[in-house]
Parts: C-alpha cells; sequence; structure tokens
C-alpha cells in the first residue's frame, strides 16, 4: 500500500510540473485582447464612408491674399492631429485626423493650390474622407462560443485639398 502511495504522489508531482507550463501560457490579458486558445470571427455588417474638414495650419487668421498670383502649399500629412467624430447611420465614431501646414513657401511641401483669383482673401481647407465599418466580433475559446462584441473602424481612405473664399 505504502509504494502505491508513492507512485501516486509521484504521478501528481508529474502532473503539477508539466502543468504549470500551461497555466503560464494561460494568462488571461486585459480585456478587450484575446486569451489562450480564442479566436474571432469576423463579420462586417456596415460599410458607411463619412468626410470632415480640416483647416490646416500656418494660415493667417483672416486668410491670404494673392494680388500677383501664387497659391498656397498644403501638406495634408503633417501638423497636428485632433480628434473628430463622424456621423454615421448606426451613430458616432471618433477617430483621430492630421490637420496638415500651409504656406506661401514651397518649403511646406505638399500639393500646391493656385489662387482663384487676386482680389479675394482665401483659407486652404481639407476634406478628408474615412471608410467606417461596421463590424459584428464572435469570440470563441477552443471551438466554444463566449461572447459577440460590436465595434466601429474608421480608416483613412482620401482627401482633396481645396482653396475656399474668405
Amino acid at each position: 500500500m505504502g509504494k502505491m502511495r508513492r507512485m501516486i504522489s509521484l504521478l501528481m508531482v508529474l502532473v503539477m510540473c508539466l502543468s504549470v507550463p500551461m497555466l503560464a501560457n494561460a494568462k488571461e490579458v486585459e480585456n478587450d485582447k484575446q486569451r489562450y486558445g480564442e479566436r474571432e470571427v469576423i463579420t462586417v455588417l456596415k460599410t458607411e464612408y463619412a468626410s470632415t474638414t480640416v483647416t490646416p495650419g500656418g494660415q493667417p487668421a483672416g486668410g491670404s491674399r494673392f494680388p500677383t498670383g501664387g497659391g498656397l502649399y498644403v501638406n495634408t500629412s503633417g501638423g497636428p492631429s485632433v480628434s473628430v467624430s463622424l456621423g454615421v447611420s448606426w451613430g458616432v465614431v471618433s477617430t483621430s485626423v492630421s490637420v496638415g501646414t500651409a504656406g506661401k513657401e514651397s518649403s511646406v511641401g505638399g500639393a500646391f493650390l493656385p489662387a482663384p483669383d487676386n482680389t479675394n482673401y482665401y483659407v486652404a481647407k481639407i476634406k478628408k474622407t474615412y471608410k467606417v465599418e461596421y463590424k459584428k466580433i464572435d469570440i470563441y475559446q477552443y471551438d466554444t462560443y463566449i461572447r459577440t462584441v460590436y465595434v466601429s473602424d474608421a480608416t483613412f481612405y482620401s482627401q482633396a485639398p481645396y482653396m475656399e473664399k474668405i
């Protein structure tokens, strides 16, 4: 009987030693992160395009006038970023948008926007369009359904700089 107990004890120690690495790999991460053995099935339920207009930095408050011609250079990727809310049919989605920079000097870089005339004041604007997707994410752990999460993602789609009369 004593040998049997010793053998069972040794087997239990062996099982405990082997299970420690498995438990170390199965640690839960933050709420939105996948856990060990989880997989996601993502279904895009809706796709819409939403736009916002930003005013690039580096411009005079009253706009610029071009009495001898010229225009503004608009760098659409520079400058600070701001948070904007995009309205879509299922609600509002927030995203970060770079406002860009603008100026009369070519050192600003980017696209050149010629002045429409030489008498009025103009300011550069950028219309930025985002692809917004409404997604259903089914989460499974070891092929057992756990829960469903709904998310909205906004990804940059296109942009169009233009001059606006003040």
